[in-house]
């Protein structure tokens, strides 16, 4: 099973490493990892969202609502009570406690779930990345823009910049997706392709962007980082295990939450901390350290589980 973790997360780090020895040889620079993660946010990634949105059938996900019901628990209740003692008890700023309740909360569970998942769940994987995918496009990412976008225009409208948020097409895009959805629309695959082929740069070209970014930043732990990957990678898990435990969930399930809790923070938190200039080292340590380090927590998780 180590070995399955390993090769689920090497794509993740050799293209952290292309990123960084690209910016090593002075190929590429902070300036052209800022215009690559403009790329992912107004173009690759609505198109992702869009797209992957609008492949899923809406009965599939009330049909499985149990599976669904956890990923949500997990994902927004995670983000929420993060969110909430950072600003509210810590009294960080806006934008530094929604991008750290991002960090910490969402998985990378579009890129790295297909491999982990479907390794260990062939039958069920689908089904949880996209409700995992869901909740961490339709919720969690454009949360985090409307926080940042609020605390970055000072005293100015909370309301007006609020509904500028809505605005971008990375906010917008998943929104108008999940209506459609909701309404009965779908996209056969060959119409979905549509929106794939350019939408497949969003997690490579973040990837190679996030490497840039840590070769000029130099990665390192600090209080921070070491907080958000602890959270991440054993808390959350841990806080997981317990709550679905006293409400006697389900052994299976239970595993499924487990795993996908454990994967490693999403490279899409790299991309707004550099576009946004809030916490850009933060957040590229936390990447590298969370990745590097899920393949060892990962494993544990599954060797407990029986994997």
């Amino acid at each position: 099973m180590f070995i399955k973790v390993v090769g689920a997360l090497c794509p993740i780090i050799v293209t952290l490493l292309v990123g960084y020895y690209s910016s090593y040889r002075k190929r590429f620079d902070l300036n052209d990892a800022s215009r690559f993660n403009a790329f992912v946010l107004n173009f690759a990634l609505p198109f992702s969202l869009f797209g992957s949105i609008m492949s899923i059938k809406s009965a599939t996900i009330i049909d499985n609502l149990s599976v669904g019901f956890w990923v949500m628990v997990a994902m927004i209740g995670g983000y929420l009570i993060t969110f909430f003692i950072s600003h509210f008890i810590l009294r960080r700023p806006i934008s530094i406690a929604g991008i750290r309740a991002l960090a910490i909360n969402g998985p990378s569970i579009v890129y790295v779930g297909p491999i982990i998942l479907g390794t260990v769940f062939p039958k069920e994987s689908a089904l949880i990345i996209s409700f995992g995918g869901i909740i961490l496009n339709l919720f969690q990412m454009p949360l985090t823009i409307i926080l940042i976008s609020m605390d970055q225009n000072g005293n100015s409208s909370y309301l007006k910049h609020f509904v500028a948020a809505f605005k971008k097409p990375v906010v917008f895009a998943p929104i108008i997706a999940s209506i459609l959805v909701f309404m009965g629309f779908n996209l056969d695959l060959i119409w979905v392709r549509n929106f794939t082929v350019i939408g497949g740069a969003t997690s490579g070209l973040a990837l190679f962007s996030s490497g840039i970014i840590l070769e000029r930043l130099k990665p390192s732990i600090s209080f921070n980082v070491g907080i958000n990957v602890f959270l991440k990678l054993i808390i959350v898990p841990v806080i997981m295990f317990i709550i679905m435990t006293l409400t006697h969930t389900s052994q299976p399930v239970m595993t499924q939450i487990l795993v996908t809790t454990g994967i490693p923070s999403a490279a899409i938190i790299t991309t707004f901390a550099n576009q946004y200039h809030v916490a850009e080292k933060e957040m590229v340590s936390t990447l590298f350290f969370s990745t590097v380090i899920s393949i060892f927590t990962l494993a544990a998780i599954m060797l407990i589980r029986g994997i």
